[in-house]
């Protein structure tokens, strides 16, 4: 299974990514909203998006947002 990793403090993101790998998940990193929405575009093979909420530019709620009117099936995932 592929995860989207998305946080714009890089150590948490790390952190994150690495308990995701280590639980044996193919895990891709972004580091901001509009990066996110790009790999969520680019593969849509991506099946689970992991955000923080306050970021700057675009917050995780407004991510999840956009992601689920890009990618409708990634709601209630």
């Amino acid at each position: 299974m592929k995860l989207l990793v998305v946080d714009d403090d890089h150590d948490v993101r790390n952190i994150v990514a690495g308990f995701l790998v280590d639980a044996g998940y193919d895990v891709f990193e972004a580091d901001d909203g509009r990066q996110a929405l790009s790999l969520l575009t680019d593969d849509p093979s991506l099946c689970m998006l992991i955000s923080d909420i306050r970021m700057p530019e675009m917050s995780g709620i407004e991510l999840a947002e956009q992601a689920v009117r890009r990618r409708p099936e990634l709601q209630g995932s």
